[in-house]
């Protein structure tokens, strides 16, 4: 009996181990972390589910309109529509075609030369004012042959219109230059000089309005020596015009010659005249 009572006794004792303890341990960890997994996988799940309800967009009703009759649309007014103006084309300007004489035997330059007739009857000219361009044409559209100074001396052959055919002494070249800019000596075949009408017959007035001006014995300041002088307010019986100087009388000592037409205010239209040989 008493042997029976011990092995009782020894039955109910339960001894554990450090090895058991520590087997006991590591179940308890891994329950824990069992149960960790457990909840977070608990809570994710809530979490998605409320993202997902937060994420699909609230629908509303439409309202539904209760008004059975016909609803009248106001048509919209369209603006006006503004045509801008397209302007018209500039018209281009036509160019001039400048006519080039064409070379051939007995031409310098372009420019034909005098006959022999023309260099025995040529007359001396010389210019008034530098600058002056010589044309191998009687017109400024004709190219330029070369530009010379004041006093340049010329033989001049012939006039055509407005420009004298004329050789310079300097480089002689041939070529045309316009008459308001030289001084010509003498007439030309086929020139008669203007004839001069008596005093004070058909003439036109003039009167000196520099303090005093030159008379001259032809019509330019180069090369020639005042023949008298025109004081202020002295009285003129113009003749005619050529090369800016007016062929005058002076009224009262009866003198003639050349006064540049700048210094005298005239009383009329002065023709123009051919100048009479010095």
């Amino acid at each position: 009996m008493a042997r029976r009572k011990r092995r009782k006794k020894r039955r109910a004792t339960i001894h554990v181990t450090p090895l058991g303890y520590f087997v006991l341990g590591v179940l308890a960890c891994i329950s824990c972390i069992g149960i960790y997994f457990i909840l977070w996988s608990a809570f994710a799940d809530g979490e998605e589910k409320n993202r997902k309800v937060e994420a699909t967009p609230l629908v509303e009703a439409e309202p539904q309109n209760t008004f059975l009759g016909t609803v009248s649309q106001a048509t919209p007014t369209l603006p006006p529509i503004v045509q801008t103006p397209v302007p018209a084309p500039t018209p281009v300007p036509t160019a001039t075609p400048v006519v080039t004489p064409t070379p051939s035997p007995g031409m310098a330059n372009d420019v034909r030369m005098p006959t022999k007739e023309q260099e025995a009857a040529a007359v001396d000219g010389e210019l008034m004012n530098s600058g002056v361009a010589m044309r191998k044409g009687p017109d400024s559209g004709y190219e330029i042959v070369d530009k010379y100074s004041a006093g340049t001396k010329l033989k001049i052959f012939d006039v055509y219109e407005d420009y004298y055919f004329c050789q310079t002494l300097t480089d002689k070249c041939y070529g045309y230059i316009a008459t308001k800019f030289v001084s010509r000596q003498g007439l030309l075949p086929g020139e008669a000089p203007t004839p001069v009408p008596a005093s004070g017959a058909n003439l036109i007035n003039g009167v000196v309005t520099a303090t005093k001006v030159a008379l001259r014995s032809v019509p330019t300041t180069q090369g020639n020596d005042p023949i008298g002088t025109c004081n202020r307010d002295c009285k003129l019986w113009i003749f005619f015009e050529t090369n800016g100087f007016y062929y005058v009388e002076l009224v009262g000592s009866g003198e003639k010659g050349y006064v540049h037409k700048d210094y005298v205010n005239v009383q009329g239209q002065v023709p123009q005249g051919t100048p009479i040989p010095g």
